[in-house]
């Protein structure tokens, strides 16, 4: 697995390349289309992943997610995160499928830490962009016409071109969004948003719980 790690907004965004991307995007972009649902999304968790016209899942998503979970323990080791105090949790994962004309609005993901992006199709059909949320207090003067020229340190906006067999992982916080699909092949991509929490047994003062010592009220 070939990565590198950009920082953007003072985030930590890796971006690589898995391994045997080409036969793992066949299988998928073949249970995409099968089974895709009329609003372009279709929730794929793998453990759960029933679909109405199927009884039981095919596996098709296996070798996928154990790339992914590769790229996670890069990720976060690389940011220095202890993973012997630490469990993570992939929390939801879909497929999203954007035809000719279409594309993703501008959103953030609440209930998670981190998300990933992966393209199983997405050659010139709408590239990722990320953007600078406005902060609160007086604006700080960011339009074009202040600066001699952009870099690091001034863009608001950063468009990063989407590739076939590429994982993005990012902080789920940051705005996000895709450009509009102008090609007429669809673009298909993998989503999911993972947690980290304190493992059990462990003080959790600031940060989540283990799931196992949660209590549950109001059934």
């Amino acid at each position: 697995m070939n990565y590198e790690i950009k920082k953007w907004f003072g985030n930590s965004i890796m971006i690589c390349n898995i391994d045997n991307a080409e036969s793992i995007n066949k299988e998928i972009k073949e249970m995409v289309i099968r089974d895709m649902n009329p609003s372009g999304r279709l929730e794929i968790f793998p453990d759960k992943y029933i679909n109405q016209k199927r009884t039981e899942y095919d596996g098709s998503l296996d070798r996928l997610f154990k790339e992914i979970e590769k790229g996670i323990k890069v990720y976060l080791e690389k940011h220095n995160y202890n993973l012997d105090i630490l469990d993570i949790y992939i929390t939801k994962a879909w497929a999203s499928l954007t035809k000719k004309g279409e594309l993703i609005d501008d959103h953030t993901h609440k209930a998670s830490h981190y998300s990933v992006s992966y393209y199983v199709e997405a050659k010139d059909q709408g590239n990722i962009h990320f953007k600078k949320e406005e902060s609160s207090g007086l604006p700080i003067p960011d339009s074009y016409e202040c600066y001699t020229d952009n870099n690091e340190h001034n863009i608001d906006e950063i468009t990063y071109p989407s590739r076939t067999g590429e994982l993005v992982i990012f902080p789920s916080n940051m705005l996000h969004g895709t450009e509009v699909n102008q090609q007429e092949n669809p673009r298909i991509s993998i989503a999911l948003d993972f947690l980290l929490t304190i493992k059990k047994g462990y003080m959790a003062k600031h940060n989540l719980s283990n799931p196992e010592t949660w209590k549950k009220i109001l059934k």
